[in-house]
């Protein structure tokens, strides 16, 4: 033999030896629970009965132990989903559905470095007669490929939450009705919310919201039939009953009690429902809206000064005026629609107004307006802020504000000299209730919501509010907020609060809350009590970070 040949057979053993080496080594996958942790988050948990159309979310967050060429999140969804989108945050990670193989989505997060990986989302919708079921071995994180033998969240080290039976169901009935069809801001009335499981299986746990627009929501309440659960009351931003549960044939009530707002331009009151482990969404209810009316005050006299009658009259107004109109629509004189609080009539007495300020004098009923419309005449004896105050509709107000000026330059030193000694003066009686109620100790305060996203509320001290409204003006501009066309304007606007406990609140939800970001706002609330109405005489300026 060669010496040549001797080396290659050497040569040749020698691999032969390598080969058996690694013959004798298992294979092992490229990833394991050490190299990435995932973990998946299904919205709704399950079970869950859905309807059909409604959405299924799955949340994907994870973390490398170390750098990956590529990486790729796979999930092998059952039949019943329909996929919709998938997304992370920030862009960057692409989703493809029916890869590599029908029924799988595959997410591309591309070359990834050791830390936590982007957020990634899953949507799906629930196809009609679905009856999908999700399992901790359908999600699965695979690196490159070639990975033969990925990681999922069935072995161990990764986890898969709410996984479970998903059914479709059409069989949810869903309706809506309330005491009056027409209500005039600051009216009361009251919408009930049926929800009924009229399938043949139980619902899974689940949240419903109301969130009205237009109004207040004062109160609600949560009632099931035997064997479902009502859940529990929540009044906030948007009332609510939480962990409800229907048993088939069960149904849930929610009953709202709602305060008509004082809106610029009679806009409706419209009620969104929210149950988003039951497929309803906002927007889902189509139930004609109650119609908001407004009962406009216009001051009919000149110049508010001291020593000359100011009249207010209602009257149809489109847009307050500072001073001068406060927005609202003609008296109706239809005693189906508008009542007066105290004297019950249709058209609005003098009774049924509250006139307040430092000095008020003469209170009688106003002479001269419109026809079917009425109102009421003072004389201001000190100049400051006065309020005319109309009462309607058990608690429903609209309140106009006026600066009285100092004496007229004119005064015409009483022409009749017969009340000059003032022998009886009339000043009806009491000074004025605001008067009497500013003296309330604690008075009311006023200031942001600790923790909250961006809320506002007032306390309202001694004074036992039966209603409280909030000025909001930014100071970098003037503007004021006006909370139901969710925007700032030139003119004042006093937004009506909703109870929440011992508080009342404001709150900014949704994009409005951008319009807030970094502005410094002055504060200044207005309480309605039994005594009259309460003005804070000077605004509270607060931050919003």
């Amino acid at each position: 033999m060669t010496r040549a040949a001797a080396a290659l057979l050497a040569a040749g053993a020698a691999a032969l030896l390598l080969l058996a080496a690694f013959a004798r080594t298992p294979a092992s996958a490229i990833t394991n629970d050490s190299d990435i942790t995932f973990t998946v988050v299904q919205s709704p948990y399950a079970p869950a009965l859905l309807a059909p159309g409604s959405n299924v979310v799955f949340d994907i967050t994870g973390a490398a132990a170390r750098d990956f060429a590529s990486l790729f999140f796979e999930f092998d969804y059952p039949d019943g989903l329909l996929f919709s989108s998938g997304v992370s945050e920030p862009p960057g990670v692409i989703c493809a559905d029916n890869v590599p193989a029908p029924g799988i989505v595959r997410c591309d997060y591309g070359a990834v470095v050791a830390g936590s990986l982007v957020p990634l989302r899953l949507t799906f919708t629930v196809s009609e007669g679905a009856d999908a079921v999700t399992a901790p071995n359908q999600v699965r994180i695979r690196a490159g490929v070639g990975d033969g033998q990925p990681d999922d969240a069935s072995d161990g080290g990764d986890r898969f939450l709410g996984a479970g039976t998903i059914a479709a169901s059409g069989e949810l009935a869903l309706s809506v009705s309330y005491t009056r069809i027409t209500v005039f801001e600051g009216g009361a009335l009251t919408a009930t919310v049926s929800l009924a499981n009229v399938g043949s299986a139980a619902t899974s746990v689940f949240d419903v919201a109301a969130e009205v627009e237009n109004a207040a929501v004062l109160d609600v309440q949560c009632a099931a039939s035997p064997g479902s659960t009502a859940g529990a009351p929540y009044l906030g931003a948007a009332a609510a009953c939480i962990d409800a549960q229907l048993q088939p044939g069960g149904t849930l009530t929610v009953t709202l009690v709602l305060a008509a707002a004082d809106t610029d331009d009679g806009a409706d009151l419209l009620l969104d429902l929210t149950a988003s482990a039951l497929g309803i969404e906002s927007g889902t209810l189509t139930e004609a809206p109650v119609e908001v009316q407004e009962l406009g005050l216009l001051r009919t006299s000149g110049a508010a000064v001291v020593g000359s009658p100011v009249v207010v009259c209602t009257d149809e107004v489109p847009a307050d005026v500072l001073g001068t109109a406060a927005a609202g629509a003609r008296q109706p004189a239809d005693a189906l629609r508008l009542r007066g609080s105290v004297s019950n009539a249709a058209t609005l007495r003098p009774q049924d107004f509250t006139v307040s300020g430092p000095g008020v004098s003469g209170v009688d009923a106003a002479s001269g307006c419109g026809a079917g419309q009425s109102g009421v005449a003072f004389v201001p004896t000190v100049s400051g802020s006065y309020t005319v105050t109309a009462r309607y509709n058990s608690g429903g107000t609209n309140v106009l504000a006026i600066s009285v000026a100092g004496a007229s330059p004119t005064p015409s030193p009483s022409p009749s000299p017969s009340p000059s000694p003032s022998p009886s003066p009339s000043p009806t009686g009491t000074p004025t209730p605001s008067a009497e109620v500013a003296l309330a100790s604690p008075p009311p305060s006023v200031g942001l919501v600790g923790r909250s996203r961006l809320a506002f509320a007032v306390t309202t001290g001694a004074i036992t509010a039966q209603e409280v409204r909030l000025v909001v003006r930014r100071v970098t501009d003037g503007a004021y907020w006006n909370a139901e066309a969710r925007t700032w304007q030139a003119d004042p606007v006093a937004n009506p609060l909703a109870r929440n406990g011992s508080r009342w609140e404001l709150a900014i939800t949704g994009p409005a809350r951008r319009q807030f970001a970094g502005a410094t706002v002055e504060l200044q609330a207005v309480v309605e009590g039994p005594a009259g109405t309460f003005q804070m005489p000077a605004p509270v300026s607060v931050v919003v970070r």
